[in-house]
């Protein structure tokens, strides 16, 4: 499996944790189609701040996981970036 998605960010929800996000790629998909950054990334504020203005402004989002996209568990993120 691939270890990253491209898409545009379908949906978003922020839990105690961190917070969780689909985007449209069919193609590498996590656990019910969630990617989750957890709070305690260093970059968090920053990741949650682009994942915000992608889903708004409509900018296609590209995630890199820290391993490995597979169906059976969601895919923690390393990094996001603004694919246009």
């Amino acid at each position: 499996m691939a270890v990253s998605a491209k898409g545009y960010v379908r949906r978003v929800y922020p839990d105690k944790g961190g917070c969780y996000f689909r985007l449209s790629d069919t193609k590498n998909v996590p656990k019910d189609g969630y990617f989750r950054i957890k709070k305690n990334h260093p970059n968090y504020t920053s990741l949650y701040a682009l994942l915000l203005l992608s889903t708004t402004k409509g900018y296609r989002l590209w995630a890199r996981a820290k391993s490995n996209i597979v169906k059976t568990k969601h895919a923690e993120v390393s990094y996001l970036v603004v694919d246009q």
